[in-house]
């Protein structure tokens, strides 16, 4: 999913919360500069309304709790890295030498990700990371996302990424690669941009 993507649906799912917030408050007379009991829709509207009796109010109150839902639910989902679940921890055996001893070593895939972060973060450009590791033991996929100061070079970034994810495949069974990597600037103010 691209950062366009992202932006769109956000900007969409937050309209949603505020409508669905602002429906409430309405109707509830908390809404400063709005009398509970004036209409805020046509006459017609209004007299719908009347008709409707107590049942008016409720169903106004349960499409802004269902928009509002609705509004929370798709920001969420769009804001997550990755929608896919993590990497499971994996066992790996040690063939038998000579002697007949083997063994097995476990792959920690929550301390492999906050390596990498730490491993990212010693670049002084890089303010933050957050790094998520997916798919299948064998072929595990990392997504990234990144801080970094307004106007950094991104092409030394890139670098210290590329060579960071080497360093994290000596230590993992499988060839890790990257699924996506999104740069902001440190506090949120641009959008991200993809570096790799």
């Amino acid at each position: 999913m691209n950062t366009a993507n992202r932006v769109l649906w956000s900007v969409i799912g937050a309209l949603l919360v505020l409508v669905g917030a602002a429906g409430i408050l309405a109707s509830q007379g908390w809404l400063p500069g709005v009398d509970r009991h004036r209409l805020l829709f046509p006459p017609d509207a209004g007299a719908t309304w009347a008709a409707w009796g107590a049942w008016a109010p409720v169903l106004a109150i349960t499409a802004g709790l269902v928009l509002a839902l609705l509004g929370f639910w798709l920001l969420r989902a769009q804001l997550r890295v990755h929608d896919r679940p993590s990497l499971p921890d994996t066992t790996l055996r040690t063939p038998a030498v000579a002697d007949g001893a083997g063994g097995r070593t476990r792959v920690d895939t929550a301390v492999l990700a906050r390596a990498m972060r730490r491993d990212l973060r010693s670049d002084p450009a890089i303010t933050g990371a957050h790094v998520r590791i997916t798919g299948r033991p064998e072929a595990p996929e990392v997504s990234v996302r990144l801080e970094v100061e307004q106007g950094t070079d991104l092409h030394p970034v890139r670098g210290h990424v590329e060579r960071a994810l080497a360093r994290l495949a000596a230590t993992m069974p499988g060839s890790p690669t990257i699924d996506q990597v999104l740069v902001s600037t440190a506090g949120g103010r641009s959008p991200g941009r993809r570096v790799a």
